[in-house]
């Protein structure tokens, strides 16, 4: 007698419930990947902020001072407000390179020439990856219009030094590094440099380093790492009223107060939204990133923190200064 054999298989509908499964932890699955790869991008951003702090601490045993955050070339003119003018050379970057394993880069670096010079665009034009956040958008070199060489080109990174006072540019009372009030770590109008001795609220009460957006578009310089003005950050760049202090990753759908005023500003910028500041005057940038809920910062003991959006702006001005005596708790 024959014998039928019975074949199994997935009806239409059954088919469909497994697809509908499959799906249903796909997406389950796939925030908790995302927020995994952020993870892992937030810590290489931590750790590329702490290699800064801890060249930042050998340049001062090596030094006993602190890198300005740039230097004017006295060959080329008096101290110039103007931070379009080609007189300005190295950056506080530029003087840590040796400290970051970057020697080969600082040896080909000639300081006695303005940064936008030939013998120097090889150096300042470079990718650095200790100096990008894996967080952030592939950035475009930003052009060099109207300086010196024109066609010259600067590399972008996420990093830049807190430069005193209220703005990023200013050195006079009352809103500049002259004033201890409002006296940054960081300063390249004057060109000086800070010693640890300087640092009297405490390191560890005030940040040094913190996160910035670069941007995409070659004419906006926010992040340039060789270029004077466009690696520094500052809570004020357009008023110095309280309520337009700059926090971590300020809003600038809020106000034009709240842009960033970087020397050359992309036209097409959509955020943050930014304005030109060449002059002396407001200027600046403000602390953002792509990490959700904070920026990452670096202290002056050497430390990196997570610095929350919701902090009082309050404490968030008073750790940017180094010697007012003012309340930096919470940071």
């Amino acid at each position: 007698m024959q014998k039928h054999h019975k074949h199994y298989a997935f009806t239409l509908v059954e088919l469909l419930v497994v697809i509908a499964i499959i799906g249903i932890l796909i997406a389950l699955l796939l925030p908790a990947v995302q927020a995994a790869r952020e993870a892992a991008r937030r810590s290489q951003c931590t750790n590329n902020l702490k290699q800064i702090a801890l060249a930042t601490h050998n340049y001062h045993d090596t030094h006993k001072v602190f890198p300005p955050a740039a230097v004017w070339l006295a060959n080329y003119g008096t101290d110039s407000a103007n931070f379009r003018d080609g007189g300005y050379g190295a950056t506080w970057a530029t003087m840590l390179l040796p400290f970051m394993e970057q020697s080969a880069l600082h040896d080909q670096y000639d300081f006695s020439l303005p940064s936008d010079h030939d013998v120097n665009e090889p150096v300042v034009s470079t990718n650095i990856a200790g100096l990008r956040c894996p967080s952030d958008d592939e950035l475009t070199p930003t052009s060099n219009s109207g300086d010196t060489n024109p066609n010259n080109r600067y590399a972008k990174g996420n990093y830049a030094a807190r430069a005193g006072g209220l703005y990023s540019n200013e050195n006079g009372a009352p809103n500049g590094w002259e004033n201890a009030q409002w006296k940054g770590p960081f300063t390249y109008r004057p060109v000086r440099s800070t010693k640890m001795a300087d640092i009297r609220d405490g390191t560890s009460n005030t940040v040094f380093f913190s996160e910035i957006l670069g941007q995409p578009s070659g004419g906006d310089c926010r992040g340039a790492w060789g270029r004077v003005a466009c690696n520094t950050f500052s809570p004020h760049t357009r008023s110095t009223a309280d309520e337009w202090i700059l926090g971590p990753n300020a809003n600038t759908k809020a106000s034009t107060n709240l842009y960033d005023a970087p020397p050359y500003c992309g036209s097409s910028s959509v955020h943050p939204e930014c304005t030109d500041d060449a002059s002396d005057g407001s200027g600046g940038t403000g602390a953002r990133s792509r990490h959700p809920g904070g920026v990452n910062c670096a202290l002056g003991d050497g430390s990196v923190r997570f610095v929350s959006e919701t902090i009082d702006r309050l404490i968030w001005r008073a750790a940017l200064t180094i010697q007012a005596g003012d309340n930096s708790t919470g940071i």
